[in-house]
């Protein structure tokens, strides 16, 4: 530019030169001297000489005009008293005015109002004293367009002086739109600045105001917030330039709240994008114009705060001047308020995220589990009280990726190759592995779980985990699954073993009954038949006592028992097996002292049974089984000792439990539920003792030891329950008592009817309860027998409306059902029976009932 103005300078000085009539060659002539000769001489060459100098200054004067007016810049020349002696045509483009327009006006026309006085004093200085007010060489300042909007020039300036005349030649270059980009640029860059510096977000709000403010040049910004609960929009924060005072208008727009869509906050809400009010004078949506205006502001724009879709808040600014829209201006804020828009939802997530691990690291300390949280990258940085007490380790030595020490061993790989994943995906932390407790330095099982927390970007911002002793539920899973094994392979036995007696039950009645058999041969497959029948009835009994059994209702009688004769009942019940295959029972002092016990004798016998059963099963053909009974403290020890196949190592710990069998292959020899053992321990224990199973191992034989408490000074007891059967079928009665029978199952009905029949009674058999209903009305039985599950009505309903009748009020009953759980016994006598027997039905035991039923009911009447 320096350049330019140089060369502009000399053509300029010597236009103006031309155009008051004398060259510089014509001033040097006339100094010379005034001989004829040499004058006519010198006049000739000052003809030339004009000549050539008027064709070299019109080609100068015509390459000067092509210059300056293809420039892009303004040229302007001025006299002393800045009177515009020249412009070039860019000058209309940057200032609006015409060339005939500017000729001859003061250039202090091109200039704001509040810089005029300073170049007329700044003039006159120079000519006067030749100082610069100014520097002439790429000074910025405003100028002033024909509309009145202001503008930034870039000026560079020169002068010439002619006949002791100064004159100035200056060019102008509008850098508005550069100086506006730069402006925006350091905004936005001070924006940018302020939210990376604010720790909160009214320090942000209150930085980014006048951030905007002193780079952009406008007055007064404000900060709005929307309430979403109120659906309103409200003024959280204002910023003003010092130089002016807006107090009325910033407390006004504090107290005001606007709903949605109204005022420029809630235009701008509801519109989604910045609104520009170029002059506030003439706009209907500013609500806040008389205070405004009276405070001298003019202009003002506002854009949305922004996160995704979601209007968090608006931005208004505000201008002392009448500003056009700038949509330059607009876009850059629309980024800012996006910008704003993420700062605020990062804040308001770590707010969030700092309370929320106050809260997590409070509550973590009272957990019994150990507690962690770690940063983005896996460096672990805190844990709770729980870990330092587990593990013994210090927070120096845990710090980072300091857990490693606490695992096992074999596990250290593996964990952290899971971790490094999960802190590479960003999927949720889960393994289990064995962690050292520090008071034992045992290695226990633990469950390790990790949950990362995201922003609203997806990207972790920390991890929060838990440690969690497992290894008793670890064991106790695994002992299900045992169980679920052993349940499983149970039920495939139990199929096995309900078939087996059923096989030749339906076989022998299907030959008997179709006379594929001899009569001769009819004893035969009876005696098959009873067998089978009983072996059923064995493990249906055995099936209801283990279920009693695991729901805590098993009910255990306290009487007088003696274990001699509960012996003496165990060895015949399994004696005929044992002679089949020439096994020898052998009782040793098991006959000398009658020792008494306090308990229930069937429990006992059925104790006794299975333990005999269980040896003569397992033992070999022509070998021994021995009983031992003596005296051990306070208790009597009964030993059953065999020479069989002994006890697996093994399994011997699991002996006693149900639904355990050490061969549970398809392939085993010896049948069974796998619930005989554990129904012997259950038995012993609810008489208050112990049972114990030895072994030397396979083929070594086996021995198990029950310890009963002895009864020292036993009361007086009747006869056995065996012989009060005995009693019963011998001394049957001859009178004909009349009973009412109601049994939906055809053939069941058959055979009590003809068995009660036999024994002398008179019977009404009932197929439904309707029917027994419809007969007794007319009827007086002595006693009344009735199955539970009937069809449409059941038997407690039944016996219910039996008892509406008078004459039945006080009949005893029997329930008589295949529900033979311990609660069905007690629902039953609850319902009004006097007494509850389960099917399958011995015809002694249900007659011995009655008769005992009939005897109270005699000794009633």
């Amino acid at each position: 530019m320096q350049r330019i103005m140089s060369g502009l300078l000399k053509q300029i000085g010597g236009l103006l030169q031309m155009k008051r009539g004398r060259s510089p060659l014509q001033l040097e002539m006339a100094n010379q001297s005034h001989d004829p000769k040499t004058l006519a001489w010198n006049l000739a060459m000052q003809q030339d000489e004009q000549k050539k100098t008027l064709s070299t200054l019109s080609e100068s004067e015509e390459r000067y005009r092509i210059v300056a007016d293809t420039a892009s810049d303004a040229i302007i020349t001025i006299d002393e008293e800045s009177r515009i002696l020249y412009v070039n045509q860019s000058t209309e483009k940057i200032f609006g005015y015409s060339i005939n327009e500017l000729l001859g006006q003061q250039l202090t026309m091109l200039m704001p109002e509040y810089l005029r006085h300073l170049h007329r004093a700044g003039i006159k200085n120079y000519t006067e004293t030749g100082q610069k007010h100014i520097s002439w060489q790429a000074v910025e300042l405003p100028g002033l367009h024909k509309s009145g909007q202001e503008i930034v020039l870039e000026l560079s300036f020169g002068e010439f002086i002619r006949d002791g005349k100064h004159f100035f030649t200056g060019i102008a270059r509008d850098i508005t739109k550069r100086k506006g980009a730069e402006q925006r640029q350091a905004a936005q860059y001070a924006v940018t600045r302020a939210l990376a510096e604010s720790a909160t977000i009214d320090e942000a709000a209150q930085s980014v105001l006048q951030s905007v403010c002193e780079h952009l040049g406008w007055k007064l910004g404000a900060f709005w917030n929307v309430d979403r609960i109120a659906n309103v929009i409200r003024c959280v924060e204002v910023w003003h330039a010092p130089s002016i005072d807006v107090t009325k208008f910033a407390s006004l727009s504090r107290q005001t709240a606007f709903p949605f869509g109204e005022g420029l906050p809630g235009h701008v809400w509801a519109k989604r994008a910045p609104v520009w009010i170029a002059d506030l004078a003439h706009d209907q949506i500013f609500q806040r114009r008389a205070v405004a205006l009276k405070e001298h502001l003019k202009s003002a724009f506002g854009f949305p705060v922004m996160l995704g879709g979601e209007v968090l808040g608006t931005i208004e600014f505000f201008s002392n001047e009448v500003r056009p829209p700038d949509e330059e201006l607009l876009k850059m804020m629309s980024a800012i308020g996006s910008q704003i828009g993420q700062f605020i939802n990062r804040k308001q997530a770590e707010g969030e995220l700092q309370a929320s691990e106050e809260r997590y690291r409070s509550l973590a300390d009272a957990m019994p589990q150990m507690v962690w949280t770690a940063r983005p990258d896996g460096f672990v940085d805190y844990y709770n009280r729980r870990w330092f007490e587990y593990t013994g380790m210090t927070l120096e030595q845990t710090a980072g990726w300091g857990w490693q020490p606490a695992l096992h061993p074999d596990d250290v790989e593996i964990a952290l190759r899971r971790w490094a994943t999960a802190i590479k995906t960003g999927e949720d932390y889960q393994i289990e592995y064995r962690f050292k407790r520090a008071a034992d330095g045992q290695y226990r099982w633990h469950l390790g779980r990790g949950v990362p927390m995201r922003d609203h970007e997806g990207r972790i911002i920390r991890w929060f985990g838990t440690i969690t002793d497992i290894d008793d539920q670890k064991r106790a899973e695994e002992a299900a699954q045992e169980t679920n094994r052993a349940k499983d392979n149970f039920l495939a036995t139990l199929s096995h073993e309900l078939r087996t007696p059923l096989t030749p039950i339906i076989g022998w009645v299907h030959m008997i009954r179709t006379g594929m058999i001899p009569v001769n041969e009819f004893e035969h497959g009876l005696g098959i038949v009873n067998k089978n029948s009983h072996a059923l009835m064995r493990l249906i009994n055995d099936l209801l006592d283990m279920s009693a059994i695991m729901s805590g209702k098993m009910r255990i009688e306290s009487v007088p028992v003696s274990l001699n004769a509960a012996l003496r009942e165990a060895i015949e019940a399994v004696l005929p097996d044992a002679q089949k295959r020439r096994i020898r029972i052998k009782a040793t002092d098991c006959e000398q002292d009658d020792v008494m016990v306090n308990g229930d004798r069937t429990r006992l016998v059925q104790t006794f049974s299975n333990l005999l059963n269980n040896a003569v099963k397992f033992s070999s053909n022509d070998s021994a089984v021995s009983i031992k009974c003596e005296m051990d403290g306070g208790y009597q020890r009964i030993v059953v000792e065999d020479e069989g196949q002994g006890i697996h190592p093994d399994f011997l710990p699991h002996v006693f439990e149900r639904f355990r069998q050490a061969d549970e292959s398809k392939t085993r020899e010896h049948g069974g539920l796998g619930i005989g053992l554990a129904l012997v321990k259950s038995f012993v224990e609810a008489h208050g003792g112990r049972v114990t199973a030895e072994s030397a191992g396979v083929s070594q034989g086996s021995r198990f030891s029950i310890y009963l408490p002895r009864l020292e000074s036993p009361a007086p007891f009747g006869p056995t329950s065996a012989d009060e059967t005995s009693a019963a079928e011998a001394e049957l009665s001859t009178e004909t008592a009349h009973l009412l029978i109601i049994e939906d199952a055809e053939d069941t009905l058959t055979l009590l009817q003809t068995a009660l029949g036999l024994r002398g009674y008179r019977t009404t058999p009932c197929a439904s309860a309707a029917e027994a209903l419809s007969v007794a009305a007319t009827l007086q039985p002595d006693l009344i027998i009735s199955d539970i599950g009937l069809p449409q009505m059941d038997g407690y309903e039944l016996l219910k409306r039996l008892r509406e009748l008078s004459h039945l009020r006080d009949v005893p009953a029997i329930a008589l059902t295949g529900y033979a759980a311990q609660k069905d016994a007690a629902a039953a006598l609850a319902a009004g029976f006097n007494a509850h027997l389960a099917k399958p039905i011995n015809p002694s035991m249900l007659v011995a009932e009655i008769e005992r039923l009939l005897e109270e009911q005699g000794k009633k009447n």
